[in-house]
C-alpha cells in the first residue's frame, strides 16, 4: 500500500506540475522523487501522530475513568452498568476513551468478562490498565456476591 501511494504521488507530480508551472527537466524529476518520498513516508507519519494523540487522550482520561468506576462500584452498580455510566460521563471529554469503554462493555455483554481488561489495555496503550481494571472488576464482583 505504501509503495502504491509513493508511485501515485510521484505520477501525480509528474503529470500535474508541468500543467501548473514550467520547470526544467532536473527540477521536474526532483519533484517526482520528493513526491514519491512524501507518498511513502507521509501516511506513516500521519498515523503515528494520530496514534500518539489517542494514546495521550487515553492516558489523560484514565484517572477520571478509574475514579468514576470506583464511585459507580461504591454506589452498587454492576460492572456492566458502571462501564455504561462512566462511558456516558466521559463521552464529551474523552471521545476515544469512551469508544474504548463501550467496546469493553460490549465484550462483557458477549460473555468475555474475564479477558476484557487485556483487550481494553491493548486498545488504550496504558501499561497499568489490566491490573488496575482487573482489581476493580474483582472488587465490584465481590461487592455484589
Amino acid at each position: 500500500m505504501r509503495t502504491l501511494l509513493a508511485v501515485g504521488f510521484a505520477v501525480a507530480v509528474f503529470v500535474l506540475v508541468p500543467l501548473i508551472i514550467t520547470l526544467s527537466s532536473s527540477m521536474l524529476w526532483l519533484g517526482v522523487i520528493v513526491g514519491g518520498i512524501a507518498g511513502y513516508v507521509g501516511p506513516s507519519m500521519y498515523l503515528d501522530r494520530r496514534i500518539a494523540r489517542r494514546r495521550d487522550e487515553h492516558r489523560a482520561g484514565f484517572p477520571d475513568f478509574m475514579d468514576l468506576l470506583v464511585v459507580c462500584a461504591d454506589s452498587g452498580l454492576s460492572m456492566e452498568a458502571s462501564l455504561e455510566r462512566v462511558g456516558r460521563e466521559l463521552g464529551e471529554s474523552y471521545p476515544s476513551l469512551c469508544t474504548n469503554i463501550h467496546m469493553a462493555n460490549l465484550e462483557i455483554r458477549a460473555g468475555r468478562s474475564r479477558c476484557f481488561s487485556s483487550s481494553f489495555c491493548c486498545r488504550s496503550s496504558c501499561a497499568s490498565t489490566p491490573a488496575t481494571i482487573e482489581h476493580t472488576a474483582v472488587s465490584i464482583s465481590a461487592a455484589h456476591s
